[in-house]
């Protein structure tokens, strides 16, 4: 159930395979964000290896971009966070949660939209209409289904 009523029903499903074919058949992932961490380069990826990369356009290239900056800004942040002390001295000496707490809730739910648009999350991609690793079966593997198996299933014509 969504927030405004039952998700719509999709009435065609895309299926991808995992990875993203350029010309010629070769994989081909668009180049990552300057300065990522070696985890959020990673991440990368393991993004466009997934599959989802095939539904990404050029046109949306930036907003997959900003995405991954902000996991790697998620990341820094939090290392910093766990390093230091969970509250502060405020400026009239009393004691506050540490700002980057803050940062980091905002950055969390940037990344959560983000997320569900690009559709990274298994409820965003059904949201999306995405599947992904997934094949519909040809007409001869239901014949040969229809057969026992026994794989005497005309060619279809070229």
């Amino acid at each position: 159930m969504g927030t405004r009523g039952p998700l719509p029903e999709p009435t065609e499903v895309t299926v991808l395979p995992p990875g993203v074919v350029g010309e010629g058949g070769e994989l081909t992932l668009p180049t990552p964000p300057r300065g990522l961490l070696p985890v959020t380069r990673r991440r990368w990826v393991a993004f466009w290896e997934s599959g989802l990369g095939r539904v990404v356009q050029e046109v949306g290239l930036p907003a997959v971009s900003r995405l991954f900056r902000y996991y790697d800004e998620w990341e820094r942040l939090e290392k910093e966070y766990r390093a230091g002390p969970r509250t502060v001295e405020g400026s009239q000496g009393q004691q506050v949660i540490n700002p980057l707490a803050d940062r980091l809730a905002k950055l969390e739910d940037l990344i959560s939209r983000l997320e569900d648009k690009c559709g990274v999350t298994p409820l965003a991609r059904a949201r999306l209409g995405i599947a992904i690793g997934e094949s519909k079966l040809t007409w001869q593997q239901v014949s040969r289904q229809g057969a026992g198996g026994q794989g005497n299933v005309p060619e279809l014509p070229a």
